[in-house]
């Protein structure tokens, strides 16, 4: 019996990797759920935190109504605490990779196209935002095609072309997994 050796570059080798944790990270991503610690007060369904794969807001969006029920909607301070200190669940693995160096995250808030002025909605629903977390002269830009994010060192929220490619947060609503305080939740 002879040894094979297959020799792959630096560039296939990396790829090989890349690959490999992005199947794994979005299969244990669909099978986390938060720390109880964290939500005891809170309806905490199935969340993911898609820290690999970058996307525009709408290819976002498409992603989590196909593998989730939305983009992550914020009802308050305690729901953007958790996003903020979220991680994604490989890191404490792979602390190694860059890929645990999170930043900016899109959540499920956008201007609405139809009408003159900016008006904030929540993709789940499409019910206007009554809860905000704006930085500091934010919104900046409200016209059409803009969307948020969430920045994961402060929490704040800024307002940004939603074609840009950012990470993000998908959700389930609680309505469709079962919690134990039978809340309507809306959290990741």
């Amino acid at each position: 019996m002879s040894l094979q050796i297959f020799t792959l570059s630096c560039t296939e080798r990396k790829k090989n990797v890349l690959n490999q944790l992005k199947i794994r990270f979005l299969f244990i991503s669909r099978n986390v759920t938060i720390r109880k610690s964290i939500c005891e007060h809170l309806s905490c369904p199935v969340r993911a935190l898609l820290d690999i794969i970058k996307m525009s807001w709408k290819e976002a969006q498409q992603f989590c109504r196909l593998h989730y029920d939305d983009l992550s909607t914020v009802s308050n301070i305690e729901e953007n605490d958790i996003l903020m200190h979220t991680k994604p669940f490989f890191c404490s693995f792979y602390y190694n990779f860059n890929f645990c160096n999170v930043g900016n995250r899109w959540i499920g808030l956008y201007t609405d196209k139809e009408t003159e002025h900016s008006v904030w909605k929540w993709s789940w629903e499409e019910e206007q935002a009554t809860f905000t977390l704006w930085a500091k002269k934010e919104p900046y830009y409200s016209g059409p095609d803009n969307c948020a994010y969430q920045d994961s060192r402060a929490g704040d929220w800024y307002s940004v072309s939603c074609s840009l490619n950012l990470t993000f947060f998908c959700m389930n609503d609680a309505k469709s997994v079962q919690s134990s305080n039978q809340s309507k939740g809306r959290l990741f």
